[in-house]
Parts: C-alpha cells; sequence; structure tokens
C-alpha cells in the first residue's frame, strides 16, 4: 500500500485492527524485479508526513541503527470521523523523551496490550509502589500532556452524541530500508549490519535481513524449505 492521503486516511479510520503501520523503500535486492523509480526513505517519509497531515518527529525512537528505520510512536484518537494524531515524543520537548525512556525501560515487560486497560493497570501497581513518587511525575506530565489535547477534548465534551465513538488507540509508524548488495560492502554497510536488530537464524548463525534480502540467501531458504515440504508430504 503507497503511503498517500487516501490509503492512511483509511488506515486511521481502521487504527482499531493495526497496531503498527510498516513501509519499505524499494531496494535493489536479489528479488527486486521493479528497478525503476527507487523511493528513499526520506522520500517516503516525506510522503507519510504529508499524508498525515503534520510533520511527525522522526528521531521519537532508534531501533537498530538510525539509517536502517524511522520508527515514531503515535496515539490516535478518534471522535466520530475526526482523528486526532498525537506524538508520544514531540521534536524538542526533552520531558516527553525522559518520560518514553522511563517508561520503556521499566515498565514495558509489564504490559500486555491483549488484556485491557484495566488489567494493565492493576499489574503497574507493583513497580509504582517500589518507586512512590514516580506516579505523581507521570500524573504531572499527564496533565501536561492533556492541557495541549485541549481543544480536542472541549469539541468531544461539547458533542455527547460522539461520546461512544470515542477511542484512543497506540499506533507505531514504521519505516525499514533495507540495504542493496553495494551497500553491504561500505563502511556504513557493516556499522548497520552490526547494529541490526532483524535477523533469522540460517545454519546456527544469525545473519541480518539485509544480507538475506541482497543475496541469493534468500531464495536458497526459500528452496530449502519447499524441498522439506515436498519431502514431508511424500513421508
Amino acid at each position: 500500500m503507497f503511503p498517500d492521503r487516501q490509503n492512511l486516511r483509511w488506515m486511521l479510520d481502521h487504527v482499531g485492527s493495526f497496531r503498527m503501520f510498516s513501509f519499505l523503500p524499494l531496494a535493489q535486492a536479489e528479488r527486486t524485479v521493479d528497478r525503476q523509480g527507487l523511493l528513499e526513505m526520506d522520500a517516503v517519509w516525506a510522503r507519510v508526513c504529508a499524508g498525515l497531515g503534520r510533520s511527525l518527529n522522526r528521531h521519537a525512537m532508534h531501533f537498530g541503527h538510525s539509517e536502517c528505520n524511522i520508527t515514531v510512536p503515535l496515539l490516535v484518537l478518534g471522535r466520530g470521523d475526526h482523528r486526532e494524531i498525537v506524538e508520544v515524543v514531540r521534536e524538542g520537548a526533552r520531558w516527553d523523551l525522559r518520560v518514553f525512556r522511563l517508561a520503556t525501560r521499566e515498565f514495558n515487560h509489564f504490559i500486555e496490550l491483549d488484556e485491557g486497560v484495566l488489567a494493565n493497570a492493576l499489574r503497574l501497581l507493583g513497580p509504582c509502589f517500589r518507586r512512590p513518587w514516580r506516579p505523581l511525575g507521570f500524573a504531572l506530565y499527564g496533565v501536561y500532556r492533556l492541557w495541549g489535547m485541549r481543544r480536542f477534548i472541549a469539541a468531544t465534551l461539547c458533542n455527547p452524541r460522539d461520546w461512544g465513538e470515542f477511542f484512543a488507540r497506540p499506533l507505531m509508524v514504521v519505516i525499514h530500508r533495507f540495504m542493496d548488495p553495494g551497500e553491504l560492502q561500505t563502511e556504513l554497510g557493516r556499522q548497520r549490519q552490526e547494529a541490526c536488530v532483524l535477523k533469522l537464524p540460517v545454519d546456527g548463525e544469525m545473519v541480518s535481513l539485509c544480507e538475506v534480502n541482497a543475496i541469493n540467501l534468500r531464495r536458497q531458504l526459500n528452496q530449502r524449505g519447499a524441498g522439506r515440504l515436498v519431502a514431508n508430504h511424500r513421508q
């Protein structure tokens, strides 16, 4: 799906079915057929921001090497047909960054997204009791962020008919750029492979997906897997 305004609006309207929007710029990998009009990561990101109607902080979260991906956590608020996009970490907002780092470091292993708000809130009571000053800090930060959403909140309160349709959904926007074969041998390419967080076990070794995609390795693995399926079927 191309990240234009129409497609992104459809995705926002169905955000309850998604937790992540992931876009992949076209790289000249071994299995690439169309090698014309390649879109670089920056160009795809510009289209995502244009489609969402606002410029987002592309450095909100670093996941592996910064040249490999753009990973941006968001909160999508809905009221009727209206969608409000809230950045978890806004550009230049140091308090946002401190709270996000603290939350991901200390609370991420307590969260189970499939268990609902109440179950997760009860699970978080343990670490909060161990550091009783933390809830106060989070409460102050929450008031600060709610103040920034005051127009959306006021409009929601003034339209009781929309109360039943209100929702708040977490959403991660990701652009991951795989490397071309020539890039693998550059100094930057080696740095990216060392910092890679997307790896596949191949013959007892962890191999970056960039290497798997850029050379003939993926085709070999697919053929190997197909051979095993045929052998198991015959048995």
